[in-house]
């Protein structure tokens, strides 16, 4: 494997790696081969960071659905309203969902991360047409299948979508392990990579810059803590819950795998 990549300190993949249970390792492998995925590297020009942000978009806004299933799962969001069992949780995970659906962008705006990211791929002239239209389609309340078919989302993009709401729709320790390792602990090392090799020369991607640093900054300090917390509780001791989630772990990281090299392969051939 060699050098061991550092993550998120007391996070659950520092666990990981302290740990000698082979699903364990292989969780944390698969981590660090995302981290320093080809396609970080293959970023070169305004035209290829269009390119990239028409396929990531689609990460960014499944993400929303994944984090909005771990707040359905900790806390009370019908009516009549009772107590949920764990106010603490409820605070994590809200603190999370605000952030991402409330934040202040870099104009002073309050928007979601996924609108900043729109307004970030307009100022780069990258084509938002197919997730305006997914978005538009889900409105209308089509189902996710359909309006990924009929909004023209890449093949692969459709796949990962898929793969994530399938963790959505899991139960709670599914959901979290998918948010916590797949997303909230694994972003920040990739994003970290992408940065180091972006064309900070260009002016049209500033706002997408922002949007990277941001994420970096707000997982780094904030949500990956937040979310290794909801992961212990949520998970806990049981054996059958605890290898039942890591199993969803690897799926959620060779998921981002796939879509990485799909990405990286277009990049190719353009």
């Amino acid at each position: 494997m060699g050098a061991a990549r550092a993550f998120l300190p007391g996070g659950i993949f520092e666990e990981l790696q302290r740990s000698i249970d082979p699903q364990a390792q292989r969780i944390v492998l698969a981590a660090e081969r995302a981290a320093d995925h080809p396609v970080f590297g293959m970023v070169h020009t305004l035209a290829d960071a269009r390119a990239f942000m028409e396929f990531h978009v689609w990460c960014v806004w499944d993400f929303m659905s994944l984090a909005k299933a771990v707040q359905i799962a900790v806390g009370c969001y019908h009516v009549p309203w009772i107590p949920p069992q764990s106010a603490a949780l409820v605070a994590a995970i809200d603190k999370v969902i605000a952030d991402e659906e409330t934040d202040r962008g870099p104009d002073g705006r309050i928007q979601s991360h996924f609108e900043i990211y729109l307004d970030a791929m307009e100022d780069a002239g990258a084509s938002t047409l197919a997730i305006r239209r997914f978005v538009h389609l889900l409105r209308d309340r089509a189902p996710i299948s359909e309006a990924l078919d009929k909004s023209g989302a890449p093949k692969s993009a459709a796949e990962f979508v898929k793969t994530t709401m399938n963790f959505a729709l899991a139960p709670a320790h599914i959901s979290i392990s998918a948010f916590c390792l797949g997303r909230e602990e694994l972003v920040p090392n990739m994003t970290r990579t992408f940065l180091r090799n972006l064309p900070r020369e260009q002016r049209h991607l500033e706002r997408f810059f922002w949007y990277l640093h941001r994420h970096v900054e707000l997982d780094t300090d904030s949500h990956g803590p937040l979310t290794a917390e909801l992961f212990r509780s949520i998970v806990g001791d049981n054996s059958l819950r605890r290898g039942e989630a890591l199993q969803a772990a690897v799926e959620a990281i060779s998921a981002r795998g796939r879509y990485l090299d799909a990405i990286a392969e277009m990049l190719r051939q353009r």
